[in-house]
């Protein structure tokens, strides 16, 4: 089957007075995304729908974007998914969604097709089927500052047999601040690349994410460049657009356009920055702050020297001094657990860290009244498998960790060990071993993420431990823990915190090792997922009471 793409880049900003409008700073607001890839249609498969999500993904991570990854969607899951990420947004945010997979147009409107769609008639597809044009006003009724829009949908139309489906996708107007790009012209088709990894168009946009510093039309006339030559000028991407200003996607240290008033720094400061960003010196990071404490890049300059310095702040006074450590191994997995004595500490935001999200916060007392086992290490996937004969996971390896699992199969399998999930605050408490910074070791030190994993997931305990004994409580694999939701923590000390009794998403924490510059692994950082989308970046490690030993 010959297949089709469709891409549909909208951006939405938020009305304001000029220049704030017309100026999207790459560190000036949270950058969250959706991306969705479609593929095990039962009748129509296709080839490279959740490829093209996976790899986009890694780019836009790249690029600083905090990313949930939901694969092969049925309609129900597609609502919930799409409804909870409009939910999860704020105004200020830049919020992208991302669909690869099928698509049709019934009477001049798009719709996103669920790997469970089976209809026979116009008015049963309709239903039957996502609205595109709903994503893109759930977004803009959520207030975020920009939102783009990102649609590759095979358009060869399987669905020839419905009255009224027509050929391709159909032309979407270009509302005020919104910029629409196609793969190809509208009613034309495009490459899905069947022998490649990628369909054409995403693999070039793939690609040129992960270059530095292009603007939202720089990137796309890049692409279109790169894809009618290696088409022969054959599909050509196209795009309309009103939006004024420039959005950046890459993180870039670069400042561009001229460098006129105050907002932008001066020349003097523009050189210096360009002549340290690139160095691993937090000295040079140092002397910046101290000639510029209130310049263009003094955010990422912090953020640059909390990953550098080598800084092992005091233990936290509330803490109670850290006693010989204590490990267990439990014979129902074959798995190392370590002793975590009762204790007192601060969750939230780390002083000092000026990369916090209100999610984070307040920073407020808690206080873990029972000591508990945690897993040394993440669950790998020999222990998995011994515990319910299944390894479901990407990454193949006895000593990498588990992942591409449910909330549900992770919290089966810490039951059948005789344990449980660790709550959120058990599980930060242990993260933190007693040190309050927002790593509890150098970061290249203590994880594996965007800048040292190569993209790939990486056996268990080949980083440096911290006080508790703990490995890995930092990048590689996210975690799940118990709670329910991640919602603003109250100001209020509080014991043994479990978060909400209900929900629709669960908190997964720790970072993986696609996390960028801008979602640095920290043991404050939190994001919730639906517990039914399982990915390849999401682990577990079990906590609880161990039974006692024999004597």
């Amino acid at each position: 089957m010959r297949s089709v793409l469709f891409v549909l880049l909208a951006i939405s900003i938020e009305c304001q007075e000029a220049p704030d409008r017309d100026l999207v700073r790459p560190h000036s607001a949270r950058r969250l995304a959706l991306v969705m890839g479609n593929d095990a249609y039962p009748n129509n498969r296709l080839h490279n729908a959740v490829n093209d999500a996976r790899g986009l993904k890694v780019a836009l991570e790249g690029a600083g974007f905090a990313v949930r990854l939901s694969l092969n969607t049925t309609q129900k899951q597609m609502e919930t998914a799409i409804g909870e990420f409009s939910g999860s947004v704020r105004p200020g945010d830049v919020a992208l969604f991302f669909y690869a997979g099928h698509g049709l147009q019934i009477n001049d409107q798009n719709y996103l097709v669920p790997v469970d769609f089976e209809a026979h008639t116009e008015i049963d597809a309709k239903y039957k089927s996502y609205p595109a044009q709903r994503v893109q006003e759930s977004l803009e009724a959520a207030g975020v500052r920009l939102q783009i829009l990102v649609l590759d949908a095979c358009r060869n139309n399987p669905f020839r047999g419905l009255r009224g489906a027509d050929g391709g996708l159909a032309p979407m107007q270009a509302g005020k601040g919104t910029y629409i790009a196609f793969a190809t012209a509208p009613g034309q088709t495009a490459d899905d690349n069947p022998r490649g990894v990628n369909g054409l168009f995403t693999g070039e946009m793939i690609a040129v994410l992960r270059e530095q510093g292009y603007s939202l039309d720089q990137l796309f006339n890049r692409v279109r460049e790169r894809v009618a030559a290696k088409s022969h000028g054959r599909q050509v991407p196209w795009s309309t657009s009103s939006v004024t200003g420039e959005f950046y996607f890459k993180a870039t240290l670069e400042v561009h356009g001229s460098i006129g008033g105050s907002d932008l720094g001066t020349e003097k400061e523009l050189a210096f920055w360009n002549a340290i960003k690139d160095e691993r010196q937090p000295e040079l990071f140092e002397e910046y702050l101290k000639k510029y404490p209130a310049g263009e890049f003094t955010s990422i300059a912090k953020l640059k020297l909390h990953s550098l310095i080598n800084i092992r702040p005091e233990t936290d006074a509330h803490t109670p001094e850290l006693p010989e450590k204590q490990s267990r191994v439990n014979p129902k997995d074959g798995q190392t657990y370590m002793w975590i004595p009762a204790g007192e500490f601060t969750m939230g935001c780390s002083e000092g860290d000026y990369a916090c999200f209100d999610f984070e916060k307040p920073a407020h007392r808690v206080t873990i009244t029972k000591g508990f086992w945690i897993g040394r290490t993440e669950v790998t996937q020999e222990a998995y498998a011994l515990v319910t004969g299944k390894n479901p996971s990407h990454f193949r390896g006895p000593k990498l960790p588990v992942e591409t699992v449910t909330w549900s199969d992770a919290d089966a399998y810490c039951k059948k060990a005789g344990l449980r999930l660790p709550t959120e605050a058990e599980w930060e408490y242990a993260a933190r071993g007693g040190n309050p910074s927002p790593q509890y070791a150098p970061l290249d030190a203590a994880a594996w993420f965007g800048a040292n994993s190569g993209g790939v997931n990486h056996e268990v305990a080949q980083k440096q431990e911290n006080d508790f004994g703990l490995y890995d409580m930092l990048g590689n694999v996210w975690e799940w823990v118990a709670d329910w939701g991640i919602s603003p923590y109250e100001a209020a000390p509080v014991k043994d915190p479990q978060g909400s009794p209900s929900g629709w998403v669960h908190g997964m924490r720790g970072c993986s090792k696609t996390c960028g510059p801008m979602f640095v692994p920290r043991v404050s950082f939190r994001l919730a997922q639906n517990p039914m989308l399982p990915g390849d970046d999401l682990g577990f490690r079990c906590a609880g009471d161990l039974p006692p030993v024999n004597k």
